[in-house]
């Protein structure tokens, strides 16, 4: 499990959330994470913000600080990534516009979408606007 992944013992100490409540949670994520390396073909599109919003709500909003993820999509929307930009304290991330995308520009990708979650809430996606 990465690092910013809780534990067992971290979760079932938490008031209510028992051992088997806690091996579903960890459960999740795992899935989350074999999710992430699926191929191209299998891998997530997203046509609109709260795609993005279901694809990493649940992992971020368990974390305990603040992180600025990517997601870096091809030309067709397949989610090809999602790179941590950075990672913040507890209610801030300070991040220069250029570490942003450059994983993106490394990997050729047209313009992506960002994620940021600040612990102690998660507003809902912003609504899609034209370009």
């Amino acid at each position: 499990m990465g690092a910013g992944t809780p534990q067992l013992h971290n979760l079932s100490a938490q008031r209510g959330i028992s051992d088997a409540k806690a091996c579903q949670i960890l459960a999740t994520l795992e899935i989350a994470r074999r999710f992430a390396s699926l191929q191209p073909e299998e891998r997530a599109i997203i046509r609109l913000p709260q795609d993005v919003a279901n694809l990493l709500m649940v992992e971020m909003s368990l974390l305990q600080q603040e992180h600025l993820r990517v997601v870096l999509l091809d030309t067709k929307n397949h989610v090809l990534g999602i790179p941590e930009v950075s990672r913040g304290n507890v209610n801030s991330a300070v991040v220069r516009a250029a570490e942003v995308f450059r994983d993106a520009v490394k990997q050729t990708c047209p313009p992506s979408s960002s994620s940021t979650t600040t612990p102690r809430a998660t507003p809902p996606p912003a609504p899609r606007t034209s370009t």
